[in-house]
């Protein structure tokens, strides 16, 4: 060959190095533990001189080690040689631990110029699976289950809404249950509405410790709310002083249905309740009239005032085999003054941690007059009068003491008056009745009057 001035012409080498095309541009790809690779790539020489590619190769190598454990996998490039002096290729093959790979390229075109690439491969755990049906499970004390595991995992994380909890494992374990407690829910029951997502996170080979591989978060598991209702069971219940006993309050039905209890001035009486759910816990139970709820039985301080057996937003215990049972107590202020029709009308409401909510049966409280519940508590010890119609002051005085002897230890009598030939009781809500002195005394003699 000779040059354009006639001079020999020298023929120099082709210095420049072959282009390794398809590395992505942060020169790394992310699979899953066991997914397969599969990475086109393009390797050409320049295109002036172009002296073609001679060699591609690859070298699968982790922390500049090359791999030569078949368990972990494998890397190899499928080259097709193309007419232009180019080389297609694929990177294929499959890695089954977790952790950060290098798969060396290297080109050698026809004058012998290597050029090089480094895919860095990061395998991650796969992903586990969140096995529970949560539908209607919010507010219930009911676990999480996570399954699908990679079994190079030795970490766990569930998130519920925005509450995560992370549990250690050991390598293999399958699946792994969450107690809504674990989780963070104080109150032992799951909320009524969120999204569950789980990971998992694995150490990676030939990595440092501090450095896990996590995996991307399962598919998204929603919670509904539960919706069965608590169940209640009350009784009203008035003390008995004569026998120190606690018996039912007296009651009918009334034309609606509805059970009207009938209290007196100077009652001792309970409201026992216990209260079931399906969850095993109520949070709120309280007393209501329909239109506002109310921790105190009556709610009118002339009456008095309820101590124990409501609460608010309080999550309690009520399962079936422990249930809720609460108290409520009061005293009727004994001088409460009696009124005709003077009543309460209530119910008994619960409120389980999903916020459904049950009442009783609506019932009327209502203020009884005691000289009609003590109409039958007459003397049946008389005492000897001599002019029915002018008892002495000591007849008179026989006579209130039997008339206070029937009414017994509880009688509530305020005051007892004779005048001429009537005796007046009047009780401590100031209702009154009276007595014919004739029917409560007996005369000095067998004929009578003197």
């Amino acid at each position: 060959m000779e040059s354009e001035f006639g001079d020999p012409a020298i023929s120099t080498r082709d210095a420049i190095p072959p282009v390794i095309k398809g590395v992505p541009a942060n020169k790394t790809i992310e699979i899953v533990s066991g997914d397969s690779v599969d990475v086109p790539l393009t390797v050409s020489d320049n295109e002036t001189g172009n002296s073609g590619i001679k060699s591609f190769n690859g070298l699968l190598t982790a922390n500049s080690s090359p791999i030569t454990d078949s368990s972990v996998g494998s890397l190899s490039l499928t080259n097709t040689r193309n007419a232009d002096k180019t080389i297609s290729s694929r990177v294929r093959g499959t890695i089954n631990k977790v952790g950060l790979f290098q798969y060396f390229l290297s080109a050698i075109d026809g004058s012998d110029n290597p050029g090089r690439e480094t895919l860095q491969v990061r395998v991650n755990p796969s992903r586990p699976t969140v096995s529970n049906n949560l539908t209607e499970e919010g507010g219930m004390p009911s676990n999480i289950t996570v399954t699908d595991i990679d079994p190079q995992a030795t970490k766990v994380t569930v998130a519920v809404g925005t509450k995560t909890f992370t549990k250690p494992i050991t390598a293999g374990t399958p699946s792994v249950t969450f107690t809504p407690t674990e989780l963070g829910f104080e109150n032992g029951l799951l909320p009524n509405n969120a999204t569950v997502t789980a990971k998992v996170s694995a150490p990676g080979l030939f990595v440092s410790a501090d450095t896990p591989f996590e995996s991307a978060a399962s598919e998204p598991v929603s919670i509904t709310p539960e919706t069965e209702k608590p169940v209640i069971n009350y009784s009203f219940e008035v003390l008995d002083k004569t026998t120190n006993t606690w018996k039912p309050v007296p009651s009918t039905t009334n034309s609606d249905g509805n059970t009207d209890y009938s209290i007196y001035s100077g009652d001792e009486l309970r409201v026992k309740t216990t209260v079931t759910d399906n969850s095993g816990k109520v949070k709120t139970v309280t007393f209501g009239d329909k239109i506002s709820w109310k921790n105190d039985l009556f709610d009118f301080p002339a009456w008095g005032r309820s101590t124990g057996g409501t609460f608010r937003d309080t999550v309690t215990n009520a399962s079936e085999t422990a249930p809720y049972t609460g108290t409520s107590t009061v005293t009727m202020g004994e001088n409460v003054v009696w009124a005709p029709n003077k009543t309460l009308t209530r119910q008994v409401n619960a409120v389980d941690g999903a916020n459904n909510t049950s009442s009783t049966e609506t019932f009327i409280i209502r203020h009884a007059s005691l000289a009609v519940k003590n109409a039958n508590l007459n003397p049946t010890e008389k005492a000897t009068v001599n002019d029915f119609s002018h008892p002495t002051e000591p007849e008179k005085a026989a006579l209130i003491a039997n008339i206070k002897a029937a009414h017994g230890v509880d009688g509530r009598i305020k005051n007892v008056t004779i005048n001429g030939d009537t005796a007046t009781i009047q009780y401590k809500d100031d209702t009154t009745r009276t007595l014919k002195v004739a029917d409560i005394a007996k005369p000095k003699s067998s004929n009578g009057y003197k």
